[in-house]
This record gives structure tokens, C-alpha cells and sequence, in this order.
């Protein structure tokens, strides 16, 4: 069977929600390479003021029991794309060290540091759960 980059489509997904945000989650065809998942770019506030939205590709380490983006890394080993305002992100992993990569000037500076705060937390769940 070769080998696909798997793109969750509405049918395959089942919507979830906890910790005050939304999700999908799917099952993978085992021989998928990647996943892809977008990020809400805009939308309406909450009740209490805050908007419901990401913001830009830095993912939510509330979400997946801390691992957020790097879920796929740490369950199937398997590197996770992010759209967000028609850019693509990835996370991946080299030599044991998380990594995200993204075209240069689609973060901005609080951006590039929340993300990286977000990785420091992963990397950590990395090393004490393997």
C-alpha cells in the first residue's frame, strides 16, 4: 500500500470539545506519512469577550494532554502540518528535538515566542514519557 499524507475530510472527523476549545479527532490510515489540520483564522467572541480563534499556527498546549500539535509526533511518530492564513507549518522532530518550521514572516514576534514556549513544554513531555 503506498504510503499518503492523510487529510482529514468533515465525514472522517468526530468534533469534540474540552478545556474550553474545539477539536476533531480522526482515526489515520496506517500508512499515512503526515497529517494536516487547519487552525479558526477569525470568528466571533465568546461570551466572556475572548475571541474564538487561534492565533496564527501556534497551537494549544492545553489541548492532547499537553502534547497540542506534536500529538502525532509523540503517538505515530509522524510529523503534523498547520495552516493558518494560507501559510503551512510543521512539526516535526530531529534528533529528538521538537521543531517547528514555518516561511519566514507568517509569525510575528509574540508569535515565534509563544511557539517556542510551546515546544520547550512538549519537549519536556517528550523526555519524561518516553
Amino acid at each position: 500500500m503506498k504510503p499518503t499524507v492523510f487529510t482529514p475530510t468533515l465525514g472522517a472527523a468526530r468534533p469534540g470539545s474540552g478545556n474550553g476549545y474545539d477539536n476533531a479527532h480522526m482515526l489515520l490510515p496506517a500508512n499515512a506519512l503526515a497529517v494536516e489540520h487547519g487552525h479558526i483564522d477569525d470568528g466571533p467572541a465568546a461570551p466572556d469577550g475572548t475571541p474564538i480563534r487561534s492565533d496564527g499556527m501556534v497551537d494549544n498546549t492545553f489541548a492532547e494532554g499537553g502534547f497540542g500539535d506534536t500529538d502525532s509526533l509523540f503517538k505515530l511518530n509522524i510529523p503534523t502540518a498547520t495552516v493558518s492564513e494560507g501559510r503551512v507549518g510543521w512539526h516535526g522532530i530531529d534528533k529528538g528535538q521538537l521543531k517547528f518550521i514555518y516561511p519566514q514572516g507568517s509569525m510575528t514576534p509574540e508569535q515565534i515566542k509563544l511557539m517556542q514556549q510551546n515546544l520547550d513544554s512538549e519537549q519536556n513531555l517528550f523526555m519524561r514519557s518516553k
